[in-house]
C-alpha cells in the first residue's frame, strides 16, 4: 500500500509530519510511505528517518517527467503537507496530477484554505489539520481499510479534472467571461 508524497521538501511544506506518521503507521506491515523529490529539508528528513530506524519509508530523487504517469499510478493515496498558515497563501499545483491519477488525497493543510475547500467540495480526499499526526494517520488508515472509498474519491478526482480543467471547459469559461464583460461594457456606454 503506497502512500506517496511527490514534490518539494522545503521549510514551508511540513514534511516532518511524514516521518512522525511513518512511525505511527509502522504496525501496518504492507504500508510504505514513498517520498519523491528534493529540497532544503530532504537531508534532515532522511536523517530523522534513519535515526528512528523506519523501514517503511522510501526516498526517491525527483523523477523525470516521462515517468510521471507510471510513478503516479504506483500510489494508492497521495499526501499533501504544509505548515500551518502556508495553505492560506499558496496552492500546491501537484494536486492536479494527483487527481488526474485517480487517487485520493490526504491533505494536511489549513482547513480554511482554497486547497482544503476544493478537496472537501469535490470529495476527492480527506483534510487534516497541519502537523496533527493523529488526524493525518487516522485519515490514511481510513483509506487503507476502505478500498471502495479510495476508488470513489479517485474517480471523482479524475472526473473533477476532466470537467473543470479540460481545454474545452477552460475555453468555454473564458468565452462566458468575455461575453459577460462585453455586456457589462455595452450597458455602461
Amino acid at each position: 500500500f503506497v502512500v506517496m508524497y511527490a514534490g518539494n521538501i522545503g521549510y514551508t511544506h511540513g514534511t516532518e509530519l511524514l516521518v512522525r506518521a511513518a512511525e505511527k503507521l509502522s504496525p501496518i506491515r504492507n504500508l510504505r510511505l514513498v517520498i519523491i523529490g528534493g529540497g532544503s529539508k530532504l537531508d534532515a528528513l532522511a536523517g530523522e528517518t534513519r535515526a528512528r530506524h523506519l523501514e517503511n519509508v522510501i526516498f526517491l530523487p525527483t523523477q523525470p517527467g516521462e515517468v510521471l504517469p507510471e510513478m503516479l499510478a504506483s500510489a494508492d493515496v497521495f499526501v499533501l503537507t504544509t505548515r500551518a498558515g502556508v495553505g492560506k497563501t499558496s496552492f500546491p499545483a501537484r494536486i492536479y496530477n494527483y487527481l488526474l491519477a485517480a487517487r485520493p488525497v490526504v491533505a494536511s493543510i489549513d482547513t480554511d484554505s482554497d486547497t482544503a475547500q476544493m478537496v472537501r467540495e469535490a470529495r476527492v480526499g480527506l483534510v487534516t489539520t497541519p502537523g496533527d499526526v493523529e488526524e493525518f494517520c487516522a485519515a490514511i488508515t481510513t483509506l487503507y481499510h476502505d478500498g471502495s472509498a479510495r476508488e470513489r474519491m479517485g474517480l471523482r478526482g479524475a472526473e473533477f479534472m476532466r470537467s473543470r480543467y479540460s481545454a474545452n471547459y477552460v475555453v468555454e469559461q473564458y468565452r462566458s467571461e468575455e461575453r459577460r464583460v462585453g455586456k457589462e461594457c455595452r450597458s455602461r456606454w
